[in-house]
């Protein structure tokens, strides 16, 4: 009766066309939490939201007994026991906060907050080294992030798309909603 109570993991790590072709590099020493089932699953050359379609498609198969996701993003290094500090928590999804590339150092995660004037703008949430503690945002990265199959049973498809303004011409202009938040 306790294995079918046991989490089940399916690790996502899309291998995109703009990186070099290796076999899941960024779980180099990875430790699976005991107890748990995982299996790690790469795909190679698909695009952003195909890559996380296919991951989810593959945990919601009728015949596979998945509990989560667990996508890693392929030029993302994650500390060797990430996945048991995540499942800890028991959140239906919970991420980490890390860098974006760029010169700013910008965090993936922001949190909507209200000013003074009542003009709600969205505001980084800044990494904190060595901070464990859950910090409750409104958007993140997907490139570390745990989430429960429960979440994608409730949600319609897509679920990962590109969302774009679209001027009085018809044309796209500014993204506002990426595949990974």
């Amino acid at each position: 009766s306790l294995y079918s109570r046991q989490k089940s993991i399916l690790i996502g790590v899309p291998q995109r066309k703009k990186h070099p072709k290796f076999y899941v590099p960024n779980l180099y020493g990875f430790i699976s939490p005991q107890g748990i089932k995982v299996e790690i699953d790469t795909c190679f050359g698909l695009g952003y939201c195909e890559s996380r379609h296919y991951f989810v498609e593959k945990a919601l198969q009728k015949d596979k007994d998945y509990t989560h996701v667990f996508f890693i993003d392929d030029d993302i290094l994650i500390p060797m026991n990430a996945l048991g500090i995540m499942l800890e928590y028991n959140e239906p999804i919970i991420g980490a906060n890390y860098m974006k590339r760029n010169i700013l150092l910008e965090s993936v995660c922001t949190s909507i907050q209200e000013d003074a004037q009542f003009i709600f703008s969205n505001k980084e949430v800044k990494c904190k080294k060595d901070d464990l503690s859950l910090v409750p945002v409104n958007a993140m990265g997907l490139g570390c992030t745990l989430v429960s199959v429960e979440v994608f049973k409730k949600l319609s498809k897509p679920y990962f798309q590109f969302v774009h303004d679209i001027d009085a011409q018809g044309n796209k202009r500014n993204l506002v909603l990426g595949e990974d938040t």
